[in-house]
């Protein structure tokens, strides 16, 4: 016959479809340890077996002393028993037939549990897993569970070899604490029965292997104790485990918490349960744990600004008609990822920023600590500090700048976000290192001028020109100096002009003048003018020639080719904008980009220069090497679609150019 089990005692297992734990069945196991409700047994023997059993438990009429007689407050060891306490005191003790308890050397007569009371090894971890009957599953008590190893043994787990059972409570294999049904004399206790006790379960022969009934964990993303490094991209984190149960792992029997340190525990909504369909194996998943969603929706923590974190999963294995619940805990830490300097303004290594105190800002890829932060940039500039929010910071000089020096920003480790993570300064990924910057402001933008900067210079002749420095564009005053140079192979004499150091300041205008004579020249004159200015050289080029003895080659010979007196202006540009046009001989607004039209300076170029001046039309003028005045860089073919040569413009010219 079938012993359904019955214990009203514990009532979490009256009946199947219980949801049971491993406390609850140490709970159940205690039930059955020594001492229980006393029972009196009215026999110590019976026939109804072969040999004729004699029971270790002796009635008090026969002499029965300690250990074999009273108090009898132990569950005796029978052969496929499966009795409880209160079974057990009722079989010993009915009127009509009742039964011997147990003892040793019941096995012998194989399924003895009507005829001697008592419960064995399997029957007690039966009824402690909460199964319903003994003869369904004394055999196959294994099939209802995993294979597991030895580090993973839990309480409430099965160490099993052939020929008997043991509930595992803990301690290392071997060496364990475990409840079992005993019927050996070595195992250490002195009676044949349930007993809870610590032992070497190999003391006996046989190895154990260990089993269970509750769903088991591996595999956990991130793993227990690990450190996440979050990247300046990363926001949230993927969480996972691998989860295995001899049963079936179904909707909703699966949940996960989550508790951040100095938080309470929440429940983690969005998980995912995936069935891997081989080794009874499913996948547990929760996306994007952190993010700004589940944080709103969810109450999930925010992962960002990191912390130490634990997991707290628990899962239900449902099979034999219980629920099996366990529930794994692990732990890690998320490091978020250092503030870094995500962008400035200006960019770092600048060139030509503006000496005009620059607003010059920091924005932070986190929201950063303002009074350590602030006490952490260096400048090697005065300047005030604002910040926009807690992310931007503005350094405005409180001066302005040098032209043409560069200038350095530190911002030191020191520097932390509001969660206290300092800056990566050099953005590899990990806190430290200073953050620098730098930038190289402009050079000052001085123009210069020679009016008139081309001219047809008759022999005998003089020239008073002028040479202009304009400040009009300055920012500040500048300490500068002109050097003056002229290129003369003979026939020409430049006088008049001061070299001397001068202060220039914004809208000042600083002039001098110089004379240039004729003496017979027979070959062109450069003047060229500069004013180094630290990181630049402004520099301009006058450029002056002789048509003399070339008179027959003028259209009218009535006029002497050297004294004429133009009514128009004679319109020359050099460069592509009027910012930097050269004014020759007179002030004109000039159309941005290159003149196409260009003049030879040799011969009588200028009368052409001044026609085409009458009606607006700007030219550029054209060294006898082809060179365009004060722009050299720029090729003439690429500039000038026609080129007008006066009369007697190629006269004594052999050039390869020309060719």
């Amino acid at each position: 016959m079938k012993k359904l089990l019955v214990l009203t005692f514990i009532l979490i297992f009256s009946v199947q479809g219980a949801v049971i734990t491993r406390e609850d069945m140490i709970v159940t196991a205690n039930q059955y340890v020594p001492p229980i409700n006393e029972w009196s047994p009215e026999v110590d023997m019976t026939t109804a077996v072969d040999p004729v059993w004699h029971s270790w438990y002796k009635t008090e009429e026969n002499e029965g002393t300690p250990p074999y007689g009273p108090p009898y407050n132990v569950m005796p060891y029978s052969w496929s028993g499966f009795d409880t306490p209160a079974d057990l005191k009722n079989d010993v003790e009915k009127e009509n037939n009742p039964l011997p308890a147990g003892g040793y050397g019941t096995s012998q007569y194989g399924y003895c549990d009507d005829d001697i009371a008592g419960i064995d090894c399997s029957g007690y971890v039966i009824i402690c897993w909460g199964l319903s009957n003994y003869d369904d599953v004394q055999d196959d008590l294994v099939n209802y569970a995993l294979e597991i190893d030895g580090k993973d043994l839990k309480e409430g787990d099965l160490l099993r070899k052939p020929g008997h059972s043991i509930l595992y409570v803990s301690g290392t294999y071997p060496n364990c604490n475990i409840y079992e049904s005993q019927a050996d004399a070595r195992t250490g206790a002195n009676y044949p029965g349930v007993v809870h006790h610590t032992r070497d379960v190999t003391e006996l022969g046989g190895v154990y292997t260990p089993y269970s009934i509750f769903p088991q964990f591996s595999d956990e993303s991130p793993e227990d104790g690990e450190v996440v490094e979050l990247s300046e991209d990363e926001t949230t984190i993927d969480i996972s485990l691998t989860i295995k149960a001899s049963g079936r792992i179904v909707d909703g029997g699966v949940k996960m918490f989550i508790r951040k340190d100095g938080e309470p525990e929440k429940s983690v909504g969005g998980i995912t349960l995936e069935d891997k369909e081989e080794d009874h194996t499913w996948e547990l998943k929760k996306e994007d744990l952190g993010s700004e969603e589940g944080i709103e929706n969810n109450g999930e923590p925010n992962v960002k600004e990191g912390g130490n974190f634990t997991v707290r999963v628990v899962a239900r294995n449902d099979i034999a008609g219980n629920g099996y619940k366990d529930e794994y805990e692990w732990k890690f830490t998320v490091e978020p990822a250092p503030p870094i300097v995500k962008s400035t303004d200006p960019a770092n290594n600048s060139r030509n920023v503006s000496v005009d105190k620059p607003p010059i800002s920091f924005t932070f890829s986190k929201p950063m600590d303002l009074l350590v932060t602030n006490n952490a940039i260096q400048t090697s500039f005065s300047c005030g500090k604002t910040w926009s929010g807690d992310k931007k910071v503005e350094l405005k000089p409180n001066d302005y700048l040098d032209y043409c020096k560069e200038y350095t920003v530190t911002i030191t480790d020191a520097a932390v976000d509001t969660g206290g993570v300092h800056l990566d300064g050099n953005n590899d990924g990990d806190a430290g290192d200073d953050y620098i910057f730098k930038f190289t402001t402009e050079p000052p933008d001085v123009n210069l001028d020679i009016d008139p900067a081309v001219a047809n210079v008759e022999e005998g002749q003089s020239l008073r020109a002028e040479l202009i420095a304009n400040g009009n564009r300055l920012k500040k005053e500048i300490e500068c100096r002109i050097d003056f140079n002229s290129f003369n192979s003979g026939g020409w004499d430049v006088s008049g002009f001061n070299e001397e150091t001068f202060s220039l300041s914004p809208g000042e205008q600083y002039t001098d003048n110089f004379t240039i004579k004729n003496k017979g020249a027979s070959v062109s004159l450069r003047v060229l003018s500069q004013i180094p200015v630290k990181c630049d050289i402004v520099s301009c080029e006058g450029f002056y020639w002789s048509a003399q003895g070339h008179q027959h080659d003028h259209p009218d010979e009535n006029q002497s080719p050297g004294k004429m007196e133009y009514p128009t202006p004679w319109i020359t540009r050099t460069q592509p904008s009027p910012a930097k046009s050269q004014k020759l001989r007179a002030d004109s607004i000039l159309p941005v980009g290159l003149p196409d039209i260009g003049i030879l300076l040799s011969g009588w170029a200028d009368g052409y220069g001044h026609i085409l001046g009458k009606y607006g039309i700007s030219t550029l003028p054209v060294k006898p090497d082809l060179k365009i005045l004060n722009n050299e860089d720029v090729n003439i073919s690429d500039s000038v679609k026609l080129l007008v040569i006066g009369s007697a413009g190629l006269k004594g010219f052999n050039s390869q150019e020309f060719k």
